[in-house]
């Protein structure tokens, strides 16, 4: 036998163990869902592979198991037999309150990976043409607002130190787009990094205008030239540390409030109560 024919048989034996040794997978059809309420919407739960142990998936909504209250009405569980061949369920999911929630899945069973990254957020509203009329303006807007920069620029150029940072940024989102694909982070954890991303730079975009005014004394003008800009601003921060302060040092020892929902409840005073004030 030659080396070709026993290097072709290494790799297919290799190949088999790494797929007999994977454990199974579950993905919804879908990553997002917008319904209204009382509308009924199906959703496909897919099984990478069969299963030796019977088990249960548990549906989850948001952090919480929560089955007596959520925006949507509640998705009765799966029970899955080992070595049963259907793999592939459809759900239906109506919708109850306006509002969103991220319907996920649990289980006990340690032969499915990563279970906690398969979920699908769902938007529950009164109307979809307001969802269209809504995306519709932002994305207006960010057009608008994207091309309002480009008249600003003039004959400046972009600095090196710019240059480097914005490199970061893509190399910061292309890596964690990597981990997201191999299934080690979320995609909703990796659309939160965009936000952290967001945060770098409105922190960093700041800062030569505070050193430009410190240099060029004249430019405190424009600052306080514009009173309606400058009264939001100040307002905004205002009430910023206002919230803060009642939020973790007023209030910090307060115990949640808990949401009741559908619920009422008659309070009926005793006949032989005394009254409020005696005079």
């Amino acid at each position: 036998m030659d080396v070709t024919k026993i290097g072709t048989i290494f790799v297919a034996v290799l190949c088999f163990v790494l797929v007999a040794g994977e454990n199974a997978t579950l993905k919804f059809s879908k990553s997002s869902l917008d319904i209204q309420v009382e509308e009924k919407s199906r959703i496909s739960i897919t099984l990478s592979k069969k299963l030796t142990v019977d088990t249960e998936l548990i549906f989850t909504y948001g952090d919480e198991y929560k089955d007596e209250y959520s925006n949507i009405k509640p998705v009765p569980n799966i029970s899955v037999d080992a070595g049963e061949g259907l793999k592939r369920w459809d759900i239906f999911v109506i919708g109850d309150q306006p509002g969103h929630v991220i319907l996920g899945l649990d289980s006990n069973s340690t032969e499915i990976d990563d279970i906690h990254s398969s979920f699908v957020r769902i938007d529950v509203v009164h109307s979809s043409a307001l969802v269209i009329v809504n995306a519709v303006i932002g994305w207006v807007y960010f057009v608008a607002w994207s091309i309002s920069f480009y008249p600003q620029r003039g004959n400046q150029r972009v600095s090196y130190v710019c240059i480097v940072l914005v490199c970061g940024a893509w190399l910061f989102a292309g890596i964690s787009l990597v981990v997201t694909l191999v299934h080690k982070i979320t995609w909703l954890t990796y659309l939160y990094y965009f936000s952290y991303i967001k945060l770098g730079v409105t922190l960093i975009k700041y800062v030569p205008q505070v050193r430009l005014a410190f240099l060029i004394p004249d430019d405190w003008g424009s600052i306080f030239g514009d009173p309606t800009k400058f009264g939001l601003g100040f307002f905004s921060i205002l009430f910023d540390i206002l919230f803060i302060i009642q939020h973790y040092v007023l209030y910090r020892n307060n115990d949640p409030y808990e949401e009741i929902c559908n619920k009422e409840t008659e309070i009926n005073a005793p006949t032989d109560s005394p009254p409020p004030y005696s005079y």
